[in-house]
């Protein structure tokens, strides 16, 4: 019995080296997708304003891609039955990367007029679509990977720190992207666009290298704890993990009815497109402000739980288009005072959905046992961005109308009442999963701000009386 034991332990101290081991790959594939989404990703919308896209062609990219991509994932549980999480997630990637490539010649053909912009347009939405839609199919199969090697640890500590690298390397390929496009904007702008992508392909590429070294600790799919979608969405308003689909669903489309457009609202109202760092500058400013406050989210969650979080970044979301409405007057008297403004607000943004997606990730890790994560993983993305499709495609009518007044200013108000709606009907109908220390923000804010206790201002805030306590949207 003694040997029998001895061995056991001896086969756990090995498993949980394996993990601790996959653990700091996983950290590293972050950091090289971080070179897709900092030359990719992040400069989509810039390079389909280039290539003449429409404000429905925005639209469309915006929604369209991340709406197939979650669809696809009601088929990963199937194929889950049949090959392993690791092979899914592999095959995925790497055909993401593949697909960088096609972008690049897209681009190549435009400038070379042997297309036309419409042709362009559409071939860039098709072809992006099915970039985002080869990555997200693993989607499910990553979450259940990342489970397995993670449980027993502190989950927002390991992901805020994950987070947190891979977002310092994304800001820098963003500020390099940046400078790129400008230098050569004036005579050569495919160049600078093929650069950036053809870089996003090789971050891909690397990415998929490293699940391929990555372990998978042992799973077989359980076929009991599988649902239908209907099922699913019949018993949304009866449990407490539906209601909060619910709710992320309902937020999804209030945010992505103008979230859609800011990009380009900036380079076409604002004229962000005749110098492409101001463009950078503010999209910097929302990560860096998000990889700021990324380790005090972790740290937060980890103790007050992810709920009260939700509810704290939650209120603040129909401030943001609200501000961005007065980004275009300030516009109309001084171009640098547009861009140091919407820095600003940005950088808010940054803090507010960094740490309501943080949360909102937390939250489903917690609320579903591993064999269902798979599967509540895709049903939750497939309603999210179903609902982000839909508000972004009635985003793009109201911009056709013509209501008397500038039509990117109508968007963000409507959105603003959207949001506010939500926040006040849906927000307070899920709770947490497990017990959590009880926060007050009233009685933080009155001990440690209201005293001027100067540690509060310290980038150890949490040390001020936090106590470590408790998914580009604006």
């Amino acid at each position: 019995m003694k040997l029998l034991k001895m061995e056991k332990e001896e086969e756990n101290s090995e498993e949980e080296k394996l993990k601790e081991e996959a653990r700091k790959i996983s950290t590293i594939e972050a950091s090289s997708y971080a070179f897709m989404g900092g030359f990719g990703l992040r400069y989509i919308v810039p390079y389909a304003v280039a290539l003449g896209a429409g404000n429905f062609a925005i639209g469309a990219l915006n929604s369209l891609p991340g709406f197939l991509g979650t669809l696809s994932q009601l088929f990963t549980t199937k194929a889950m039955e049949k090959y392993s999480r690791k092979k899914i997630v592999f095959y995925g990637v790497l055909s993401q990367a593949i697909l960088w490539l096609p972008l690049i010649l897209i681009g190549l053909l435009y400038f070379n007029n042997k297309i036309s912009s419409p042709i362009a347009s559409f071939s860039l939405v098709f072809v992006y679509s099915l970039l985002i839609l080869t990555g997200a199919f693993g989607g499910p199969a990553w979450a259940s990977w990342m489970k397995s090697i993670t449980e027993g640890k502190s989950l927002g500590k390991y992901f805020s720190k994950r987070g947190l690298i891979a977002g310092v390397i994304s800001l820098a390929c963003m500020l390099i992207a940046g400078i790129i496009l400008d230098i050569t904007k004036a005579t050569h702008v495919m160049l600078g666009f093929g650069i950036l992508l053809f870089i996003a392909f090789l971050g891909r590429s690397f990415s998929a290298y490293f699940l391929s070294r990555q372990y998978e600790p042992k799973f077989s799919y359980d076929k009991a704890s599988h649902f239908s979608f209907i099922e699913f969405v019949k018993k949304m308003h009866s449990n407490n993990f539906g209601r909060f689909v619910l709710f992320s669903g309902l937020i999804s489309f209030a945010v992505a009815f103008s979230s859609s457009f800011f990009g380009v609202f900036m380079l076409k109202e604002l004229h962000f497109d005749s110098t492409y760092i101001a463009y950078t500058i503010v999209s910097m400013s929302a990560v860096i402000s998000s990889l700021i406050s990324l380790p005090f989210w972790g740290k937060f969650t980890d103790k007050y739980g992810n709920v009260a979080l939700i509810k704290i970044t939650g209120w603040f979301m129909p401030v943001i288009p609200l501000l961005w409405i007065l980004s275009y007057f300030i516009a109309q008297h001084s171009f640098v005072g547009s861009v140091v403004y919407l820095a600003i607000i940005e950088s808010m943004s940054g803090i507010i959905w960094g740490g309501f997606g943080f949360a909102s990730g937390m939250f489903i890790y917690l609320a579903v046992s591993h064999q269902r994560l798979p599967i509540c993983t895709a049903y939750t993305g497939v309603i999210c961005s179903t609902s982000s499709f839909i508000g972004a495609t009635l985003g793009s009518f109201v911009l056709g109308l013509n209501a008397g007044i500038n039509p990117y200013l109508a968007v963000f108000l409507i959105s603003v009442v959207l949001r506010f709606a939500v926040i006040t009907f849906s927000m307070n109908k899920f709770k947490e999963v497990k017990e959590f220390d009880k926060f007050s923000f009233s009685s933080t804010l009155k001990k440690h701000f209201y005293s001027l206790d100067p540690r509060f201002f310290l980038a150890g805030i949490p040390r001020a009386g936090f106590s470590y306590a408790s998914k580009d949207v604006n």
